[in-house]
Formats: C-alpha cells, structure tokens, sequence
C-alpha cells in the first residue's frame, strides 16, 4: 500500500474520536457510531497488517480528546493557525494555567495566541510572556 494511503486511513481514523466529541448523539447514533468505528478498525488492520512499526506508533494516539495533555492541545492549536505561522511560540502548563513565551510579529498576533489559548479546553489561565520583535 502507498504511503499517501496509509496516511489518509491513520488521518481519518484519528480524527473520528474528535468528530465524536463535538456532536451531540442519541443511543441509535451511538450505535451506529460504535459500528463505523469498529468497521474502521478492521479495515485499518487490514491495511497495515504485516507493518508491526506502524502498528506500534499507532498504538500511542490518544483516542479520546481527553487523554490529550492541555500545553499539547494548545501548542497544536497555535501551530495550525495561519496568523501565527511566523510566530515562535512555546507553551508550558503548570496546574491549568498556560504560559505562552518566545516572539510574536505584532499586537495582533499577541492577542490571537492568549485567544487560542484561552478558548482551549482545561486551560483555566493564561499568562502572557510574548515579545514583540521589532
């Protein structure tokens, strides 16, 4: 199997537990839920069987949203947001409250990286240690 194949089933299949987590569901939908996802097991065995490397880093996703550590959730949030992608931004969480340090552009994006990192789930403080490079 290719590697862009690959990469396409391991996405998705992270991604499921996410998309779980943001809607509301009935017990049918449960149900069906736990079906699909059970579908998509065995079809992801199927397709890296014999591959014992990538069952082994498969192995160590999270699959909830809540197994995921706070400073991580915040970090990936920051990295993927296209106002911040020339900012240099380190996260460090000590007992819910997030400090964010390192160089941001401007004013702008200072106040987008305290937004993210306010609005992500389990952080209960931000403290704002950014500069501002000329």
């Amino acid at each position: 199997m290719n590697r862009a194949r690959l990469s396409a089933v391991l996405l998705a299949l992270a991604l499921f537990p996410l998309a779980l987590f943001g809607t509301g569901c009935n017990k049918a939908d449960n149900e069906r839920l736990g079906k699909l996802g059970g579908v998509l097991r065995q079809k992801s065995e199927k397709l890296i069987a014999g591959n014992n490397k990538v069952i082994r880093g498969w192995q160590t996703v999270p699959l909830h949203l809540g197994e995921v550590a706070v400073d991580a959730r915040v970090s990936a949030r920051l990295s993927w947001d296209r106002a911040l992608a020339d900012a240099e931004i380190q996260v460090q969480l000590t007992e819910g409250v997030v400090e964010l340090t390192g160089q941001v552009r401007n004013g702008e994006q200072q106040r987008r990286a305290i937004e993210l990192a306010q609005s992500t789930l389990g952080v209960e403080k931000v403290n704002d240690r950014l500069e501002i490079r000329p």
